[in-house]
């Protein structure tokens, strides 16, 4: 009986200790649907910070200018690809691209993917064509892939800026 009285007692000393313990989590607040594990926050995707209030597409906004190639090798100088923040969603971006004499502009809707440096771009129609294309996004590079399709005469031209650096 001694052992049973033994055993009710540390049990109960053991959950009053256990109980006791502090939540590292009391007190922690992570923004935009993060969650707190063990005092700290785990983000979701495209935010980051101590309290997930960063996102991290910010870092990617600006004027990024360089030069491309299509496939038959016609060089293309100084085009422009400026990036800005759209919208609500963290992993949106606005992209327009411009050529040297800014007299050609496109605005793309930019999807930015889960390794959170690639993207995609959402096709566009404009005239008799249709633009799609991807890239990746650096601090200071961001590289461009553009495919135009002419529905007119059905030619293809591709564009690839490889390295285009910040202003």
């Amino acid at each position: 009986m001694n052992w049973y009285k033994l055993f009710l007692v540390s049990a109960i000393i053991g959950f009053s200790v256990w109980s006791c313990a502090k939540d590292p989590c009391v007190g922690v607040v992570c923004k935009h649907g993060g969650a707190c594990l063990d005092g700290n926050c785990i983000c979701p995707m495209g935010y980051n910070g101590a309290d997930c209030g960063q996102q991290l597409r910010v870092q990617f906004v600006g004027d990024f200018v360089g030069d491309g190639v299509d496939q038959d090798k016609n060089a293309y100088h100084s085009w422009h690809a400026i990036y800005t923040s759209t919208g609500d969603s963290a992993m949106l971006m606005q992209l327009t691209v411009t050529d040297s004499a800014k007299t050609w502009s496109l605005p793309f809707k930019l999807r930015i993917q889960a390794d959170l440096k690639s993207y995609l771009l959402d096709t566009i129609h404009s005239g008799t064509s249709v633009y799609r294309g991807s890239g990746y996004l650096g601090q200071s590079i961001s590289s461009l892939s553009l495919q135009k399709i002419d529905n007119s005469t059905m030619d293809t031209t591709n564009y690839e800026f490889e390295e285009l650096i910040k202003n």
